[in-house]
């Protein structure tokens, strides 16, 4: 995530009272394992540089973080360029497109597409996850049902949701409007709403 910045980063973590906060350590000396984790952190999260007091201790962990978070996947075709990215969150996606110098309100609108959720939901009736299917590919997304939903039945499925923050937002306000008007399965669709808007953040 850090690597959206475009420009190297050093980080110093060691022994800050953030730490000491979490741990509930209030003095610097006991936080050596948390300063170490959160050197790992920021090094898997993008740092370029770790500044720390414990060099030795630190470094093993840092190799680690290096190692599973990989390098940047770069291809060239001629003189275009190319770098995959990890995923980003709104904030990220925010920063690297004004670095890019996109318009202020374009950014704020394209962060909310950036953003990308795989939700998995339990107790999802056939006929709602029939809806929700339909929804999520009317806004771009997708919605994996198991096969014996589409015939219908009682019994409850496992649901994967797969969207942007903005088309999850749609799909909402569109569960939302079945629920006034599907009587019998007004508080499903409430609910699943429900489950969707507080796992995905979506009301700040």
């Amino acid at each position: 995530r850090i690597k959206v910045l475009g420009r190297p980063v050093c980080v110093g973590v060691s022994r800050k009272s953030f730490i000491g906060a979490i741990l509930g350590l209030d003095r610097p000396e006991d936080r050596l394992y948390g300063s170490i984790a959160a050197a790992a952190v920021a090094v898997y999260c993008g740092a370029d540089v770790v500044r720390t007091h414990d060099v030795r201790e630190t470094l093993h962990a840092v190799r680690v973080a290096e190692a599973i978070r990989g390098s940047l996947k770069a291809v060239k075709a001629g003189s275009v360029e190319c770098y995959v990215l990890p995923p980003l969150l709104e904030g990220d996606a925010l920063e690297l497109f004004t670095r890019i110098g996109c318009h202020p309100v374009g950014s704020t609108i394209m962060s909310r597409k950036a953003r990308h959720y795989i939700l998995l939901l339990k107790g999802v009736s056939s006929p709602v996850a029939n809806v929700l299917k339909q929804e999520m590919l009317a806004a771009g997304g997708e919605a994996a049902i198991p096969a014996v939903a589409l015939v219908g039945g009682r019994q409850l499925h496992d649901v994967v949701v797969m969207g942007t923050r903005s088309q999850l937002e749609r799909v909402v306000e569109k569960l939302k409007l079945n629920a006034k008007y599907a009587e019998t399965l007004s508080g499903d669709f409430t609910q699943l709403a429900e489950a969707i808007e507080k796992a995905a953040e979506l009301k700040r």
